[in-house]
């Protein structure tokens, strides 16, 4: 079986984890191919050029899908890597084409059926509901039917890219955590600086630092160095991490593999690979507006102990985002139940 990646001109990283699984899946007789091209002609010429080789898929970017596309005669699979369980634009657009026979998300909403609910068309939809934001400007009117739903499928999260993977390998693999050892802070909470005060999403993130604050034996900064913000998180017990532009965040990952209990507003709803987010399994889950965090954090420095089994099963869930085996079956899986979706029809 051929399946031609095709992401941005010189955007390789996109497709990770999944490029870095060529050889793994060659083994299972998954060939992989590669293209980038900068707008649909470039698509078109590379395949006139290359008519030798036949392809079963193409696992395109969602931000690259068009009507162009669309039309072509290909059976296409939908990479949509949005940093949460939403749909991006093109994808909710193009899911209901029949040549579209997959997507591969980082992280779906469980049930699927919460695609179709007011609250979990756009991220900050949640926040309106929790009367944290205003009226969200945009509106989303269109209902997916099931059919098209189980076109989706969770793929490996921001864990497995690059960057934060060798971040992952490096605290996971290449150290040895002592969860009974004393740590300095109670809690950590260091934000970039990237959202404007106009997002929707500032205040959400303004609250959280400021809840913060008011916690003893914090770290709470804005914009600091990487080696600053990795040496605080490895010596605090607790990271509080509020959505992003999505429910995930690089930061969730990096918690984890330091060793300490992540909180963030419930985010169970959504699935991932590995499935970080189970309610006070692998994180702990708080309210939305962060208004009992101070409780949580107050429970863990009385009661370290108690929390040592989180904090453990979280550091060893992120293990799998290192794992080119584990990323390479579960593209493998994708592809099987994608081919035999196509069959039953």
């Amino acid at each position: 079986m051929n399946i031609l990646l095709v992401s941005h001109s010189n955007k390789i990283a996109e497709l990770q984890p999944y490029v870095d699984c060529i050889y793994e899946l060659d083994k299972s007789n998954i060939r992989l191919w590669y293209t980038n091209f900068i707008d649909p002609q470039d698509l078109l010429n590379y395949l006139n050029n290359n008519s030798k080789v036949k392809y079963e898929y193409m696992l395109v970017m969602s931000t690259l899908f068009d009507t162009t596309m669309e039309n072509l005669p290909y059976k296409f699979i939908i990479y949509d890597r949005i940093d949460g369980g939403q749909l991006s634009y093109n994808t909710r657009k193009f899911i209901k084409n029949k040549n579209v026979v997959g997507v591969i998300k980082n992280y779906v909403y469980n049930p699927l059926t919460l695609y179709n609910s007011p609250y979990y068309r756009k991220h900050a939809e949640k926040l309106y509901a929790a009367n944290l934001i205003d009226e969200p400007q945009h509106k989303v009117d269109d209902i997916i039917d099931l059919a098209d739903l189980k076109k989706i499928h969770s793929g490996y999260g921001f864990g497995a890219y690059s960057g934060l993977r060798h971040t992952i390998k490096n605290l996971v693999l290449d150290n040895v955590i002592d969860f009974d050892k004393l740590r300095k802070f109670n809690l950590h909470c260091c934000l970039g600086t990237h959202l404007q005060s106009t997002h929707d999403l500032y205040k959400h993130q303004e609250m959280a630092l400021n809840i913060a604050k008011n916690i003893q034996k914090s770290y709470v900064k804005v914009g600091v160095t990487f080696l600053q913000y990795i040496r605080t998180m490895q010596d605090s017990y607790c990271v509080l991490s509020p959505w992003r532009k999505g429910e995930a965040a690089y930061r969730d990952y990096e918690a984890l593999a330091c060793g300490c209990i992540l909180i963030k507003p419930n985010s169970s709803y959504i699935i991932s690979t590995p499935n970080i987010y189970q309610n006070n399994k692998t994180y702990i889950p708080c309210k939305v507006d962060f208004s009992n965090v101070s409780d949580i954090v107050k429970d863990v420095e009385k009661n370290p102990e108690k929390y040592i089994k989180i904090r453990k099963a979280g550091y060893n869930i992120v293990k799998d985002c290192v794992c080119l085996e584990k990323r390479s079956e579960r593209f493998k899986e994708i592809i099987e139940k994608i081919e035999n979706a196509k069959t039953s029809i």
